[in-house]
């Protein structure tokens, strides 16, 4: 089993939105909080981050499940493994084809 882990810390004063691809999921980070992104895949691969003006978008790898804590209490799970994507692009390169084709 792969394990790749990275945070994220809001420096701002107000809430930062975090999008988790490719599920889909939408979570709060508040100011001066860290969130620990863990995922763990029986492939190798990396969790990618991606920041815009107040978003940050963590995507997963294929056959990852990711969790998310922050001061030690997981706030989000999920046991659903990120499926395969075509050979040669990433997770992150091929939601972005699916949903952000002007990005």
């Amino acid at each position: 089993m792969f394990e790749k882990t990275t945070n994220l810390t809001n420096a701002s004063s107000t809430d930062q939105i975090v999008w988790i691809e490719p599920w889909c999921e939408e979570i709060k980070l508040p100011p001066g909080k860290t969130f620990e992104f863990k995922g763990r895949g029986i492939e190798d691969g990396a969790l990618e981050i991606e920041e815009r003006d107040g978003l940050v978008i963590v995507y997963g790898w294929p056959t990852c499940f990711m969790s998310v804590t922050c001061d030690r209490k997981t706030i989000w799970e999920i046991d659903l493994a990120v499926p395969s994507v075509p050979s040669g692009t990433t997770v992150k390169g091929f939601v972005k084809g699916l949903f952000h084709s002007n990005d």
